[in-house]
């Protein structure tokens, strides 16, 4: 039996959007991470209908939506949404059950090997390259690092150059190396490929001083089961960035030191052409 569904596409204006909200309705708490995500894809001309729909029940309440809609104000511009009416509000109990596809579900849809590693790597190449530094758990759309990985491509290529230093006893992040080896390699891939060998393997030559430091430095970090500060990925990413920086220009190190909470500054990476 074939059923009629009222459904219409709306130019959503910010107004609009707001109104709706305004009404109020029983849905789950707004996460402003995702409207902030939402809303910069919008801006970006990067939001795509997907088919996903806004509901109403019977009496004219949103059931579902309330993040985009929010992102819509947020955003400030008018976006196409397909609105479905005559919704039972007893089917809001299962609404957003299923599992989003993630970044590296993408990346496996795409052909691309070593998603998971991968994805991380890209999360953590953007931010580095976007806010100057690794921002942990937070995250732009999926979205938006599919466009990112879309015009950095060659980062496929840094995952097996650091593949010896993610395993015992070094145990680096893969994401984080896969992100610092592409960031470094752009500026020099020789030395990018030079520092991570010796910081997976250890080496005895000389002047390789500041690499075989951190090489310690994480091995410790590794081997302690209490962790603490010193596994968050910003203190991993900055030692990285001071040996790679002593490195190159022939300096000795002994003491790797971060504090954001008395003012340190990200370091930021040399390139070796300007050495």
């Amino acid at each position: 039996m074939t059923k009629t569904v009222n459904a219409e596409w709306v130019d959503v204006t910010p107004d609009f959007a707001q109104s709706i909200l305004d009404i109020g309705s029983p849905n789950r708490k707004v996460s402003q991470i995702d409207v902030a995500k939402y809303a910069a894809d919008m801006a970006a001309g990067n939001w795509t209908n997907t088919g996903e729909v806004i509901k109403f029940d019977q009496q004219g309440m949103l059931l579902d939506g309330q993040h985009r809609l929010s992102a819509i104000v947020k955003a400030g511009i008018t976006v196409p949404l397909l609105f479905v009416y005559d919704i039972p509000r007893a089917s809001q109990d299962v609404m957003d059950s299923g599992r989003k596809r993630s970044l590296a579900d993408q990346l496996a849809m795409r052909g691309q090997k070593n998603c998971n590693r991968l994805a991380a790597g890209i999360k953590a190449a953007h931010d580095l390259e976007v806010y100057g530094k690794p921002r942990g758990y937070k995250n732009d759309s999926v979205v938006t690092m599919l466009g990112w990985f879309e015009s950095n491509l060659d980062i496929v290529n840094s995952i097996q150059p650091v593949s010896k230093a993610l395993e015992a006893p070094v145990r680096y992040p893969a994401g984080l190396a896969i992100a610092m080896h592409f960031t470094m390699s752009k500026l020099g891939q020789e030395e990018a490929n030079r520092f991570w060998h010796v910081l997976g393997y250890g080496a005895q030559d000389s002047g390789v001083g500041a690499i075989i430091v951190l090489r310690e430095k994480m091995m410790t970090v590794a081997a302690d089961t209490r962790r603490g500060h010193l596994t968050e990925t910003n203190h991993r990413a900055a030692f990285t960035v001071q040996a790679w920086n002593a490195w190159l220009t022939g300096r000795d190190i002994k003491i790797f030191r971060y504090r954001p909470h008395l003012g340190d500054t990200f370091p930021v990476l040399i390139n070796p052409e300007g050495i």
